[in-house]
Formats: C-alpha cells, structure tokens, sequence
C-alpha cells in the first residue's frame, strides 16, 4: 500500500486497520540513499509506505515474513499513529521515518513530527538486512515510542540515526536480545554527527530540543555493549528512571548534554564490565550528568571513567556527578580520571561527586525490587 500526498495536499485521516501482510519480495538490492550522518544506508521503500499525510492510523495489522521494510512514514508527515501491530520474521527493519532536508536546513518541515508508536510488538526482524531495527528515524522529530515490546534483532531495537530536532520520547517499553548478530551497539543507539538546522525548538536553530528516555526495562544481553548507546557526538538526552541490565552512561567523540539520572543498573557494562559509566572532556559548560542512581558493578573496578587532568580538575568539564549509589563485592569505591585510579573519598575532597558511596553487593532479590520499583511495578 502506497499512500501519496504532500505537504501543500495532504492525505487526511486514513486509517488502515486489522489487516495481515505477508510474503513480500526482499528489497535488500534496490537503491539506497543515506538518511542522515548515521551509519545507515536505507531504501525508500515498505510494505505500508505512506507520504505527505495528516492523522494517519496504522492499528492491530500483522506484518508476517514482509523480506523488506515493513512501515515506513516518508517525508512530510504529522501526527500518525502505528497502535497494536505485530511484526515478525521482517528481511529488514519493522518501523521507519524518514523525512528530508535541504542540506541541513530542515526547516520546510518536510519531515515526520508528532509520531505515535504505541504497544506494538516486533521479533525476528533483519532476517536479510542486519543494519535495522524495530524502529528507526532520520530527519524526524517529536516520536513518542511508548508500551512497546521489541526482541530478538540482530542490532539496535531504536536506532535514532540523528539528532534531528529532538522533543522525542521513549517511555515504558521493554527491549532485550538485541545484538544478536553484532556488537558495538544496544538495545538502544543513536548517533549525531551531522547538526540540522530545524525550527522544532520554536525558532529556527542548530540546537535540539531534549530526547527523553525515561521509565523503560532494557536488557542488555547477546553482542549489545551497554543498554543505551549515546554514540559519535549524541547530545541532549534526558536518560532518567530506567531499569538497565548490564547498562552504562556512554559518552563519546564529543557528545554532551546528556544526563543520566534517578536509574537502576545491573552489573554495569559500558564496554567494560563494571563500568557505570564515562565521560568524554568537552567544551566548556557543554557536559554530562549522572547523579542519583543505582548502580550494582558486580566487580571491583573504578566506578566511572573521566577525561580531565586529577591533579587540575576543571568544574566546567568534568559534568556533573553526585549522590549515586554503588554496589560491588569489596563495598569500597574508586573512579579514574585522566587514567588515574583514585578512592572517592580522595575525589570527593577536591570537590567532585559529593554524596556518591560504595556498599556491598545486595542481593538479587534486592535488585529486582529497585527494578521494580523505578518502573512503578
């Protein structure tokens, strides 16, 4: 099913619903194009493809061995909603939105805002194409991904291949067996290498609104490197409230402003085991956050990993830490800054992670409990 308006026309009101798509052909060899600064390559192409529509509703289908992409919203779209669906054994990705830009400049508008995906389920996905996911965007701003469940994929269940705008929300969903045919990624990834000029924030401007990622179980098992994979220069994330086995906060090659808070870790992982996580040196007063979290390290190991000079700590670089709770078998705490393993006690004296202890480990029974309870269960 193709659907084609624009954004001068546009298609109102469609609904597809109860419906089963199966057996289409695979769609791996037709052209691509590059949606954004990502690592992705996609084609614009899906078993439901839909452009230039208003209130769009795709409820309660079954898309069934579809060896392409099963949705995709295309370019200009606003306010669709993909409710109540279930894709299995997808050749590529399950969900995907895809808009356009003039170079950077994205503010025609030509893109998907105002998405809704909302207790759908997704598994056995990427069965040909093993750079996709349950939901993808590019060039997309203001998705609410909310009460789904996504399992069993060979790379991110939500990748997020920009930065686009932001204002989007990944809320309640439940994510594991990711990765399962790749590592270097997690259950979810983003990247933002390529900045856009959008007017998502109100006035047109280079700076996003925050993506929040907030009140979701993710499990971090099979090739996945940590539980939400901030990558190449991803900024402005509120990361707060989630129940991350085998998580970490991951920072890299100048990503910033993003803030991990208020979350329960299991066994942490940021590509080493009982690493909470790291933080990147970046311009001054552009810094990370992490503070009021649990996190069980399972081993002994420094804690957190800092960029900075130990002996001449700059408080504009180092982000903000404090109040965390850290759990592994000795109960003594320690974090490297600069490569310097250092006792908290001695990184808190020059003024850095104020309220952060170390405790024994708590049983597994304890950590199921603060799962729940984070998550409201």
């Amino acid at each position: 099913i193709n659907i084609t308006g624009s954004q001068q026309n546009p298609v109102k009101g469609v609904t597809i619903k109860d419906l089963v798509f199966r057996n289409a052909a695979y769609t791996y060899m037709a052209p691509h194009g590059v949606p954004s600064g990502g690592d992705w390559a996609l084609q614009r192409s899906a078993a439901v493809i839909v452009e230039g529509t208003q209130d769009f509703l795709l409820s309660g289908c079954h898309f069934d061995r579809v060896d392409g992409n099963g949705f995709m919203l295309s370019g200009y779209n606003r306010n669709a909603t993909v409710e109540d669906n279930e894709f299995s054994w997808i050749g590529d990705s399950a969900m995907l939105a895809w808009g356009y830009t003039n170079g950077i400049d994205g503010t025609a508008g030509d893109q998907p805002r105002g998405t809704r995906v909302l207790r759908n389920i997704v598994r056995e996905i990427g069965m040909f194409q093993k750079q996709s996911s349950a939901w993808f965007q590019g060039r997309s701003a203001q998705t609410l991904i909310q009460n789904n469940i996504f399992f069993n994929g060979p790379r991110a269940g939500i990748n997020f291949n920009d930065g686009f705008g932001g204002g989007s929300e990944i809320d309640a969903n439940l994510l594991f067996n990711q990765c399962r045919e790749s590592s270097d990624h997690g259950p979810f990834n983003s990247w933002d290498r390529l900045p856009f000029w959008t007017d998502v924030p109100g006035e047109p401007s280079l700076v996003p609104l925050y993506n929040e990622i907030h009140h979701n179980f993710f499990i971090c098992n099979y090739g996945s490197s940590m539980c939400i994979d901030n990558d190449d220069g991803s900024a402005y994330y509120k990361l707060h409230d989630n129940f991350e086995v085998y998580g970490g906060h991951k920072s890299d090659f100048g990503g910033h402003n993003k803030f991990t808070y208020n979350s329960v870790v299991a066994y942490a992982k940021d590509y080493g085991e009982g690493l909470c996580g790291d933080f990147n040196s970046v311009i001054p007063g552009f810094v990370d956050g992490y503070w009021n979290n649990t996190c069980v390290q399972g081993v002994d190991t420094p804690y957190f990993d800092v960029d900075g000079d130990p002996n001449n700590p700059q408080n504009n670089t180092i982000g903000v830490m404090h109040d965390n709770r850290v759990y592994n078998p000795s109960g003594k705490l320690q974090i490297s800054v600069g490569g310097q393993t250092l006792n908290i006690a001695d990184w808190q004296a020059k003024g850095f992670d104020k309220g952060t202890q170390g405790f024994p480990m708590p049983s597994d029974d304890q950590i199921i409990a603060w799962g729940k309870a984070v998550l409201g269960m």
